[in-house]
């Protein structure tokens, strides 16, 4: 009964939490649809009352939050844990996602916080203000479930496997939620012919934006089916996290291109595209380093490096080109897409265990 009340207290602390979360990125840039704001009985310069908006995208943040720890706790059963070990490791991985993913978006933005935002040091502890990061989230929920394995003496690749579709949930739920903000929209569409592609959503200027943030739900999807295939398969440990991750990380560089928001990037490159190529590399790596702990270097290995260093080249000079040349962006996103393939074969080809 103690173990019971300990994990619904702490599960309604962490919704409690993520209800107070109004968008990804700052809520005074990109206010989103609220449902009720929370009175805190302070008042602001002007004399008008201060509260707590709580919106549509917050609402759906936490339900997301909701799924994904059942999902965690049920599939940790499988690999030989109970519900409420299960439900430790989900709230660890949780609450190290909602802090990671703050933390990055306050480093990388910082002069623009303080700056343009007018705001202090206390930002990094007012999450109701906004400010997150998708794959400051993915870290954390990975340093979580690390941290969790450390702690109770589990294996490492074990826990990430059973972490990996509840982080597919949230980006699931997260991206949807996008639709009640201003973000998640790609640029204006000028061609009439393209309104007739999936998701692309009209405007009252009589214009269109292709809804991105649909697409980046389905390749959530994507990742959430078939790193579940694998983990019930009893694959390999470690088999589902990479696949799950490597399907993220592949599609969200061509999807993170088409966004038309105001998402930090570097130039022409954004912030995801780099996470999800680092994370590619991170997990071909991995890969290669077992099979040559195995039986030594081998072609393949040596072949999937260079397809992925040579994919990633192609991608960031066509990157550069969307940008900069007049080369039809079709033809384009044909050869980023033919290019990710090819990482994608790299990254995920079987390592021989």
């Amino acid at each position: 009964m103690k173990k019971v009340l300990l994990c619904a207290a702490a599960v309604i602390g962490v919704l409690a939490l993520l209800i107070l979360v109004p968008t990804s990125p700052a809520l005074l840039v990109d206010m989103p649809e609220t449902i009720v704001t929370l009175p805190t009985g302070q008042v602001d310069e002007w004399g008008d009352p201060v509260g707590l908006p709580v919106t549509v995208y917050s609402v759906l943040i936490a339900a997301g939050a909701a799924l994904a720890i059942v999902l965690t706790a049920r599939l940790k059963t499988r690999r030989g844990g109970d519900f409420f070990s299960g439900m430790a490791l989900a709230l660890t991985s949780g609450v190290c996602a909602l802090f990671c993913s703050h933390l990055l978006f306050c480093v990388l933005r910082w002069s623009y916080i303080m700056n343009d935002l007018g705001g202090t040091a206390a930002f990094l502890v007012q999450f109701w203000q906004g400010g997150y990061t998708m794959y400051g989230a993915i870290l954390g929920a990975l340093l979580g479930a690390v941290i969790y394995a450390c702690v109770k003496k589990e294996p490492v690749l074990s826990q990430l496997d059973v972490i990996v579709p509840g982080i597919a949930v949230m980006i699931i739920f997260g991206r949807l939620g996008e639709k009640f903000t201003l973000q998640g929209v790609g640029s204006y569409v000028a061609n009439e012919a393209l309104y007739m592609l999936p998701f692309v959503s009209r405007t009252e200027w009589g214009t269109a934006q292709l809804s991105v943030y649909v697409y980046e739900a389905l390749a959530a999807l994507a990742a959430l089916v078939c790193s579940l295939i694998v983990l019930l398969r009893n694959r390999p440990v470690g088999r589902a996290a990479e696949t799950g991750l490597a399907i993220i990380s592949l599609m969200q560089v061509m999807l993170d291109s088409w966004r038309g928001d105001e998402l930090i990037r570097f130039g022409f490159v954004r912030l995801n595209m780099i996470c999800a190529a680092v994370t590619l590399a991170v997990i071909l790596g991995t890969r290669v380093y077992r099979v040559a702990k195995q039986k030594g270097f081998d072609g393949w290995s040596i072949a999937r490096t260079v397809m992925l260093l040579a994919g990633a080249g192609v991608v960031i000079a066509i990157e550069f080109a969307l940008d900069k040349s007049t080369i039809n962006n079709t033809l384009l996103y044909a050869l980023m897409t033919a290019s990710l393939a090819v990482m994608g074969v790299a990254v995920l080809r079987e390592d021989g265990r």
